[in-house]
């Protein structure tokens, strides 16, 4: 007897048809026999194809059920085969939500949003405590005078005096004129020496800052003349002064130098020192110094600025008095 494997239900027709086994040798897809006995098994879950089953004889018979698909499913056979799909409107419900996967990387940094509107302003905070008082700031300039008030008004005047007496005396009687004499006619006598009197050499260096070894004054003498101590009073009369235009701002010397006559007067070396002119530094007036010398014809004297000039001091004028 052949050995049966599976049924397979023929398209169209409804029969079951038993397909032999792999034991059996192929021949064909159906086996015709005599079935003595068989049985159905009643699926354990899903669902059942059939309501029954009879045998007569080696006959048997399947019966079928209806089978009708309800919506969103599909039924299709194809070469005896059921196939129930669904056409993907019909879910069943949610399953569990599964658990959470790994966190992924983080994602690029995004563009900085544009900054938000400026909040309101917060109310005005009390006033706080008043701080200590602060130090005296340095006093101002002297503002400038004012303008010159009105004259007041002309006082009285005062009572006219007594007139005192007036007495003419009596008018003499005048002599005769004599004629005039004749102008006599004589030499020219010599003229007489030059009588005593003061000698002055007076200068100015201009408008500007003293430079190095600066000569402010330069000057050969026209006869002998005599300087008192520290340029004083001449006896003549007469004292010798130096002043300047602007202050000083560091103690400042000039020499005053003198050089005998017959000698070259562009050596700078022979010169000699006889006095000084002192500025005091944030002064300017200059102190003399020196002197008490005499100066023969033709020799010469000169004022000159030092190594290290003043940054400030300009303007310098002097007189020096001599008697002669």
């Amino acid at each position: 007897m052949p050995q049966v494997g599976t049924g397979r239900i023929q398209s169209g027709t409804g029969k079951v048809i038993l397909t032999p086994s792999a034991s059996v040798p192929a021949g064909g897809t159906t086996v015709s026999a005599n079935l003595t006995s068989f049985s159905v098994q009643t699926p354990a879950s899903g669902i059942q194809l059939y309501s029954g089953v009879t045998q007569t004889g080696g006959n048997v018979i399947l019966y079928l059920n209806n089978i009708t698909a309800g919506p969103g499913i599909i039924l299709n056979v194809i070469n005896g085969i059921i196939t129930i799909q669904s056409d993907g409107s019909v879910r069943g419900p949610t399953g569990p939500t599964g658990p959470s996967g790994p966190t992924g990387p983080l994602g690029p940094v995004g563009p900085t949003g544009s900054t938000g509107p400026a909040g309101a302003s917060g109310p005005t905070g009390p006033t706080g405590p008043l701080g200590p008082t602060g130090p005296l700031g340095p006093t101002g300039p002297t503002g400038s005078t004012g303008p010159t008030g009105p004259l007041g008004p002309t006082g009285s005047t005062g009572p006219t005096g007594p007139t005192g007496p007036s007495v003419t005396g009596p008018t003499g009687s005048g002599g005769p004129t004599g004629p005039t004499g004749p102008t006599g006619s004589g030499p020219t006598g010599p003229t007489g020496p030059t009588g005593p009197g003061i000698y002055t050499i007076t200068s100015f260096s201009g408008e500007l800052t003293l430079d190095i070894n600066q000569i402010l004054a330069v000057h050969r003498f026209t006869m002998p003349v005599t300087f008192p101590a520290s340029f004083g009073t001449a006896v003549n009369g007469g004292h010798s002064t130096a002043a300047s235009l602007t202050n000083a701002t560091a103690d400042t010397t000039l020499n005053i130098d003198k050089l005998a006559s017959g000698s070259d007067p562009t050596n700078a070396g022979i010169w000699t020192t006889i006095g000084t002119i002192t500025f005091s530094a944030g002064g300017h007036i200059g102190a003399l110094a020196g002197g008490g010398l005499s100066f023969a014809q033709d020799d010469y004297i000169r004022v000159i600025a030092p190594v290290t000039p003043d940054l400030t001091l300009d303007s310098v004028f002097f007189t020096l008095i001599g008697d002669r």
